[in-house]
């Protein structure tokens, strides 16, 4: 099983996604939803045209490094589940390629 340490980790990563995706929520005016909690995300956009470019900007990213969602799921949400081995500083630098992406929208 997990130790006490990995635990702590995983619970200091949720709050940091959730944390951080509610922030993407007030930059951007095309994310009208973020629900979810754990590692599991929604993303719901405004349209499915929009949820489609937001995965397409969030690949091509930025100095050749993107972020790969599922997606979109019913038509306009964008499914975020990162890997439960995922650093801190990984999901920094995620979140960072995020929102210089999607200012291209």
């Amino acid at each position: 099983g997990l130790d006490e340490n990995a635990w702590e980790d995983w619970r200091r990563l949720t709050d940091a996604i959730g944390e951080r995706m509610c922030d993407a929520m007030k930059k951007f005016s095309f994310i009208k939803d973020v629900r979810g909690e754990g590692l599991v995300y929604g993303i719901e956009m405004a349209d499915g045209a929009t949820a489609q470019r937001a995965v397409l900007e969030a690949y091509r990213g930025i100095n050749g490094k993107g972020v790969h969602f599922l997606g979109p799921l019913a038509g306009k949400v964008l499914r975020v589940s990162p890997p439960l081995t995922i650093s801190e500083q990984e999901l920094e630098e995620a979140f960072h390629v995020l929102a210089q992406a999607w200012a291209r929208i």
